[in-house]
């Protein structure tokens, strides 16, 4: 029979270790009070004034955040939004794109020299635009026209394709602060000429960049990009990079990350984990990230009702997986995520096919911040350890200058690392004690216990 005194102890440690008995569910997404016009496919904002929101065959605009809606453009397809630093929005449709500088009161329609959908729009930090184009078609697989260009505010543009070859069919593009461009191709073969391009001169010419990682042994370290679903640029500069492809004969699904500073360099991409499975390399494929103000991140990935939902990271914690008020698209499954935030950190989220807008709060940015630092960024098995034996430590993220240190009870330092990875061991302390270990970096630093017997 357990005791008292042993109950007691037990609720102790558990404290210590800062190790909840228990995970309950909290609520994460809510819909505005109205969602007209059947299933969404964008979504943009413009500052806090307006809330602009893509449905199959038109655009509709809420100055209320979504209390109410009206539609402002009515066309054949709506398949990408984008806000503009200067307050623009832009819409791409079949090889053409709507522009509004007046918040939707009338809109312009610049055709492009393409029957494909515009998928994406972004700028650089000049306000100079570029839009992408593709998608699959039963019988002739990716197809699309590429880059366009502009640099008039999106009166007129002009295609920007040298050094793609063959592959046309855009997937996703991004931006870093020096103004680089990355680009994903669908590579129908699987050839390993495809996958993730870069241009140092706004589009001009194009260099392909070749993906490599650490196989440890279970799978070959290059690997041939065929499909991908998330390309992101994070606030410390890093390009987070997820898809699907073949290392040589073995099929991969995985997310990778790699410092802008590195992306010519032929080190291996630094892979993080998404899912549990002790499948590595088929791990759960993230779409586009949102980094908010607060430092959360947002994804999603598309899968059936089981498998797939938001996926979220709340300062750099481990990815967890979100279906709270999340809905299904048309088909029933989880589908691509599209975010944007207001300057409060007030999240905005449409599922593509689903009928409904919703929005979250668990991001909202406090009139005092807050000390960058986490209880939930370190993974530690097993968390009571005997004297001397190994324990397993994962890092959700493992930036450029981070350093691991161990520290007793008293402060004292241990031991500490200064090359890590994100998932590594190391040897328990060969006395009885609490111990801390402390993650940090220029960006944030992360502490959690753990226990020796």
């Amino acid at each position: 029979m357990r005791t008292k005194k042993n109950t007691l102890l037990i609720a102790i440690i558990l404290n210590l270790l800062n190790v909840p008995a228990t995970i309950s569910s909290q609520k994460f997404w809510l819909t505005t009070t109205n969602f007209p016009n059947g299933p969404k496919t964008a979504i943009a904002l413009v500052r806090d004034t307006c809330l602009f929101v893509g449905f199959q065959t038109g655009v509709l605009r809420s100055f209320d955040q979504g209390k109410q809606f009206d539609i402002t453009l009515n066309t054949y397809s709506i398949f990408s939004l984008f806000s503009s630093a200067k307050g623009k929005v832009y819409a791409g449709g079949s090889g053409k794109i709507f522009r509004t500088d007046n918040l939707g009161n009338s809109w312009d329609s610049i055709p492009l020299n393409t029957v494909y959908p515009v998928t994406q729009i972004i700028e650089n930090q000049q306000g100079e635009l570029f839009a992408i184009t593709g998608v699959l078609d039963i019988e002739n697989g990716f197809v699309g026209d590429g880059v366009y260009y502009s640099d008039n505010e999106g009166l007129t543009w002009m295609q920007r394709n040298n050094g793609l070859g063959i592959y046309k069919s855009c997937e996703r593009i991004t931006v870093d602060k020096n103004g680089r461009l990355y680009l994903a191709q669908a590579d129908d073969f699987v050839s390993g000429n495809g996958g993730l391009f870069i241009s140092e001169n706004k589009g001009l010419l194009w260099e392909h960049i070749a993906f490599s990682m650490d196989g440890k042994n279970i799978v070959p370290d290059q690997v041939d990009i065929a499909n991908t679903t998330g390309l992101s640029v994070s606030p410390n500069d890093s390009i987070y990079f997820s898809f699907y492809g073949t290392a040589i004969n073995v099929f991969v699904r995985l997310n990778a990350r790699k410092s802008i500073h590195d992306i010519r360099n032929t080190n291996f991409w630094d892979l993080f984990k998404v899912s549990n499975s002790s499948y590595w390399w088929l791990d759960k494929a993230l779409n586009n990230i949102h980094f908010a103000k607060n430092g959360d991140r947002y994804s999603s990935h598309t899968n059936s009702i089981t498998q797939g939902g938001t996926y979220f990271s709340s300062k750099n914690r481990p990815w967890q997986l979100i279906t709270y008020g999340l809905g299904l698209d048309v088909n029933g499954n989880k589908n691509t995520q599209y975010f944007s935030e207001t300057s409060k950190g007030k999240v905005f989220m449409i599922q593509k096919q689903d009928e409904r807008v919703y929005w979250a709060d668990t991001s909202l940015v406090s009139s005092v911040s807050s000390p960058k630092v986490s209880f939930e960024n370190i993974s530690i098995r097993p968390n009571l350890v005997k004297k001397g034996e190994k324990i397993a430590i994962r890092l959700s993220e493992v930036p450029d200058g981070t350093k691991l240190s161990v520290y007793n009870i008293c402060g004292n330092l241990i031991f500490s690392y200064t090359e890590i990875k994100q998932d590594f061991e190391l040897k328990a302390p060969l006395q009885a004690g609490i111990y801390f270990i402390v993650v940090e970096n220029k960006h944030s630093k992360s502490t959690t216990r753990f226990l020796v017997l």
